[in-house]
């Protein structure tokens, strides 16, 4: 019988938990994040009927990527904090440490991924493409749109939205609403760049534009496609940049977990979170 994995960009679910619940507190300790990462967790285990999970995260090391190209994500500098921000951060960074070291593993899931140097992306991407068990499917949960190039028959990207709603990005939409196909998406982002990541596109060339060229919709004689057609230097450094996975990222064995169940309340009772113990 074929499975579903859910495949986890946890640093997404938690930055989203603390944009929802994060003011919440134990005692001292913040613990919105938890609560809601775990509320979150629950929610798309039912949805998509399934157990089986993997847990990807972002590593604090440097980034493989900022290696080749230094001004990769620059935009995000700690120097531009205020202080009430550096403080909210920290209280993230240790819950994502509690979720990570002990309360994941805790729970009995296995596949509970990190590597230094990459990112949640690329851990997620070399599960796709090289540990998924053939005939299974693969729901990848996240806002993150590099993942549209890892769409296909059997992969798929949920993008959670308020009150149980979201998206479900499968090939079939990517074509309709974007008109362009999974694998030109890499090149999609090469031309257009990512301002979140701070990587620079081909000036004046956005994703729409882009997915006009590579559909042969721009007129030669345009200024976008003279642009993008003599922008051979950045779109080899982009490609680099947004191609999933990152060059050397390790493959994964995914392993059968051992849930306990018990270590549920147990962890209810350790943060406070009340409302989910019977969840």
């Amino acid at each position: 019988m074929n499975e579903t994995w859910l495949l986890l960009d946890c640093s997404y679910l938690c930055w989203r938990a603390f944009h929802s619940t994060g003011h919440l507190q134990y005692g001292a300790d913040p613990t919105g994040v938890i609560y809601g990462f775990l509320k979150a967790l629950k929610a798309l285990q039912a949805r998509f009927q399934t157990m089986r999970t993997v847990f990807a995260w972002d590593t604090p090391s440097p980034s493989k990527r900022a290696e080749l190209y230094p001004a990769y994500k620059a935009n995000r500098l700690k120097e531009s904090w205020t202080e009430k921000q550096r403080e909210e951060r920290n209280g993230v960074r240790w819950q994502m440490n509690e979720l990570y070291a002990g309360i994941v593993p805790g729970l009995g899931y296995r596949n509970n991924l990190s590597e230094d140097g990459y990112e949640a992306d690329d851990l997620i991407a070399s599960v796709v493409k090289h540990s998924l068990p053939i005939g299974d499917n693969a729901v990848i949960v996240s806002a993150d749109h590099d993942f549209y190039q890892l769409i296909s028959d059997n992969v798929t990207v949920w993008h959670p939205g308020r009150e149980g709603a979201g998206v479900l990005m499968t090939t079939a939409l990517l074509k309709s609403s974007l008109k362009v196909e999974p694998e030109k998406w890499p090149m999609v982002k090469a031309l257009a760049g990512c301002s979140s990541d701070n990587i620079p596109g081909v000036e004046g060339i956005g994703e729409l534009t882009a997915i006009k060229y590579l559909n042969g919709q721009l007129m030669q004689a345009s200024k976008a496609y003279q642009k993008a057609w003599h922008a051979d230097e950045i779109i080899s450094r982009n490609l680099l940049l947004v191609t999933l996975p990152f060059p050397g990222c390790p493959t994964f064995e995914l392993e059968e977990d051992r849930l306990h169940p018990s270590f549920w309340r147990e962890v209810c009772q350790e943060y406070g979170l009340d409302s989910l113990v019977n969840s």
